[in-house]
């Protein structure tokens, strides 16, 4: 290999040496001792690895996207794999984008690579001191030190900024990993964080760098020899019994159960250790009465011979008659689907009776429960405690679907809701939810995902104030009142409603409405999310949980107030529109998230100024709109309104002749759609011969299909108080004319036209004139009956011209 790679640069020296016709050959300056210096260096380069020192070439150096916008779990470094014996040094420069304290480096140290057969992670550590892992991983050992001083988190986001970072992970041959993490801020402040746990003392261990709204730039990586030749090795200082027994049957000679024996350590670890490393002293099992069991421990964190700790507890033989329930569950009622769930026991007390007819009151751990069926109804759930039973009873609703396992088995992104939910720009959807959780973690609950049609996300959002997504980081803003010691805990038998708002400006928010078991209500919020408000919907997945769909919330929505908002298009080059009830939308808001949209003529509202003269964007307070709830209590809100350029065409051709020679029903406008929720407005310019009322614009209000002719129309309304049709009997038409003067002013008006469309069954069409003597009127016609679902309108002329803007 050495001698081609010499023949093929004497070759190319040999080839440039002659040069081309017509100029002098010239020659390589190259040493005559080329061979011993290819030769010395390829022997330097070797030198960095060896049996002291092994360089780890860099496949990237960047890693993760330089704006901070990779997600958590999106961007990872290269693979770093550190045999037994030996320790890795990685050196890199750490930039996050200092929303949150995780934003910067996070590292994995796992068994092999991510997809790879059996993979597992012995243990995640983030820069601010905190992680996860397996069983062995202990929260407790983690070291951080903030350069001698208290921790400034708000200081720390910033000092880790450029903070160059030195990782070693020393992995002893006894079957350790030993992290030690330098990050020093640009000001010099050493931040240490130190970590380790039990590995494999046999197998290699894959370390790598994960990305979570920040990026790295690697400057350097390298192997050297494990300098952890010995384990420290610490005694055991405490021992601690859980889940043991209160109550046990006589002829029962189990007297361990589900007991749990812990112990800690002198440098903080604690490990939970089976009954066969225990002495235990045993107690009479053939009496009844109480019984005490000493539990003792004598080795070491290493399993050497130590000191003894003890720890003892007490629980009662018993020969119970009867059982029974004297308190019930802090919940009896379940939402079911297809699939019996777990009996809920948080605040059940059953009580034994004795032989002698003493009572005593037992522990829940002692008890078998039976599960609750899938059957809609009252039913009993068994309970039974060493042959003797009882019931208790509960009230079984069911679902429309289930996400999840019973069992809580489900992993991270395996289980889905059935079909995702568009969300139309505008409107909201909300999924009721009924929770069964394992209550292990924050996020074995519900989450939420925001995405298009193609399924690409948005982001990704947590019931528990946490997300991710290229919406969703350094945009959303979140807000919630959890009391997050307590979080955890109290997800089982939760009723979570999520509700998506498609904003319609390309942002979206979510709002999830929780009521624990025990009545407690919380409200987790994300706002401005960033999607594509053409193309949204919502999915929800669920982690070690299982959760069941209702078809409504699980608890009683209480109408908590109302929203009003109204959405104008403007056709063509139209400024102008005239605001009625029927162009506002008023949705009722409650308590679990949800909206439901008032009807027309069930609110009264009442506009600061009718007739506008808009542009493109937000109007805060516009009017403002009063509602009565069934209960006698009343809600107020402002109307917000927003204006947005139509996308339809325009009408640019003039509509009729200017001769006035078009006769009835001859010369129309384009036929504009009016969605349900909106208002539409065109502007004209109208001539006219003067010799007819009707020689004015008229408004065709109708369905899309043009076929139905007159089937098809709800109302013809002329711009002189005048209108036929299915849905006119119960128009209301009002005006404000001055007929000794309307036909002669008709020629040089400019009209404005707005036909909204309340998304209820509801439209109105409403002039704006300002005629040829200069004076404004007005003629409107509201409570038109449609089908909001599929509402249209057109302008036709008789005897005169209408020139659009």
């Amino acid at each position: 290999m050495k001698t081609r790679k010499l023949m093929l640069f004497a070759a190319l020296a040999a080839a440039v040496s002659v040069g081309c016709t017509g100029l002098e050959p010239y020659e390589v300056d190259a040493p005559d001792d080329l061979a011993q210096k290819i030769a010395e260096y390829q022997a330097e380069q070797a030198a960095k690895n060896t049996d002291d020192y092994t360089e780890i070439t860099l496949t990237s150096t960047l890693v993760g996207a330089e704006d901070n916008s990779s997600a958590w779990w999106t961007e990872f470094s290269q693979y770093f794999s550190v045999p037994p014996g030996k320790k890795l040094v990685l050196e890199f420069v750490n930039y996050g984008s200092g929303v949150n304290n995780w934003n910067n480096w996070n590292v994995c140290v796992a068994n092999g690579e991510r997809d790879g057969d059996d993979y597992s992670e012995y243990f995640v550590l983030r820069s601010d001191c905190y992680g996860w892992g397996n069983a062995d991983y202990d929260g407790a050992v983690i070291e951080f030190d903030y350069g001698g001083a208290e921790v400034n988190w708000d200081e720390f986001r910033e000092k880790m900024q450029g903070a160059y970072v030195t990782m070693s992970l020393d992995h002893a041959r006894a079957g350790a990993a030993y992290l030690e993490v330098h990050s020093v801020s640009p000001d010099g402040t050493d931040i240490v964080e130190k970590y380790n746990q039990p590995v494999s003392a046999t197998s290699n261990v894959n370390v790598f760098l994960i990305c979570d709204g920040s990026h790295f730039e690697m400057k350097k990586a390298y192997l050297v020899p494990s300098e952890i030749q010995e384990i420290p090795d610490y005694p055991a200082v405490s021992m601690t019994l859980a889940n043991t027994p209160v109550a046990v049957a006589l002829g029962n000679e189990d007297y361990w159960g589900e007991t749990v024996a812990t112990v800690q350590f002198e440098d903080g670890s604690s490990t939970e250790v089976a009954p066969e490393d225990l002495y235990i002293i045993e107690p009479d099992m053939s009496t009844v009465g109480t019984k005490t069991v000493v539990v003792s421990y004598s080795k070491t964190k290493q399993g050497n011979p130590g000191n003894p700790v003890a720890a003892y507890y007490t629980f009662e033989v018993t020969d119970f008659a009867t059982i029974a329930v004297t308190k019930l569950p802090l919940s009896t009622t379940y939402y079911v689907y297809d699939q019996p769930v777990p009996f809920y026991t948080e605040g059940l007390e059953v009580t034994g009776t004795k032989s002698d007819g003493s009572t005593m009151v037992l522990d829940n751990a002692a008890l078998v429960f039976g599960a609750v069926q899938p059957v809609a109804g009252t039913q009993e759930v068994e309970i039974e405690f060493s042959g003797v039973k009882t019931t208790c009873p509960v009230m079984v609703k069911m679902g429309t679907e289930a996400i999840g396992a019973t069992d809580y088995s489900n992993g991270w992104w395996t289980t889905f809701l059935s079909a995702d939910k568009p969300v139309a720009a505008g409107e909201s959807v909300t999924v009721h939810t009924f929770v069964y959780s394992d209550n292990l973690a924050n996020w074995h609950s519900p989450c939420t995902i925001l995405r298009g049609a193609a399924l690409n996300e948005y982001a990704v959002v947590r019931m528990d104030n946490f997300g991710w997504g290229t919406g969703y980081d350094g945009i959303a803003v979140t807000e919630c009142d959890w009391n997050f010691d307590t979080f955890a805990a109290n997800q089982n038998m939760s009723a979570v409603s999520i509700t998506v708002t498609n904003n319609g400006d390309n942002t979206a928010d979510i709002v999830y409405n929780v009521t624990y078991a025990n009545g407690e209500s919380h409200v987790q919020k994300y706002r401005g999310i960033a999607v594509d408000s053409a193309d949204l919907q919502m999915g929800i997945v669920t982690e070690e949980s299982y959760v069941v769909v209702l078809d409504k919330a699980a608890v009683d929505a209480k109408l908590t107030g109302i929203e009003a908002v109204a959405e104008a298009y403007l056709i063509g080059g139209s400024k102008r529109l005239t605001l009625s009830a029927e162009g506002v939308k008023v949705n009722a808001l409650y308590s679990d998230g949800s909206k439901i949209q008032v009807e027309t003529g069930d609110f009264v509202c009442s506009f600061d100024q009718t007739y506008l003269t808009v542009y493109p964007g937000i109007y805060d307070h516009v009017g403002a709109v009063s509602y009565t709830a069934a209960s006698g209590e009343e809600y107020t809100a402002p109307v917000t309104l927003t204006v947005k350029a139509s996308d339809q065409a325009a009408q640019t051709e003039m509509v009729g002749a200017q001769d006035f020679s078009n006769g009835w029903w001859i010369t129309f406008s384009n036929n504009w759609a009016v969605p349900a929720g909106t208002m539409q407005t065109v502007s004209m310019q109208v001539g006219s011969d003067n010799a007819g009322n009707w020689h004015s614009p008229c408004v065709i209000l109708r369905k899309a299909n043009l076929d139905l002719g007159a089937d098809g129309e709800y109302v013809v309304v002329r711009q002189d108080h005048f209108g036929w049709g299915g849905s006119y009997a119960e128009t209301l038409a009002s005006s404000n004319w001055n007929w000794d003067t309307f036909m002669g002013a008709i020629n040089g008006s400019k009209v404005d036209i707005t036909v909204a469309n309340s998304g209820v069954g509801k439209a109105s069409i409403r002039y704006h004139v300002i005629d040829g003597n200069g004076e404004e009127h007005f003629q409107y016609y509201d409570n038109i009956a449609v089908d909001s679902a599929d509402v249209t309108f057109a302008i036709v002329t008789e005897e005169s011209y209408l020139i659009f803007d």
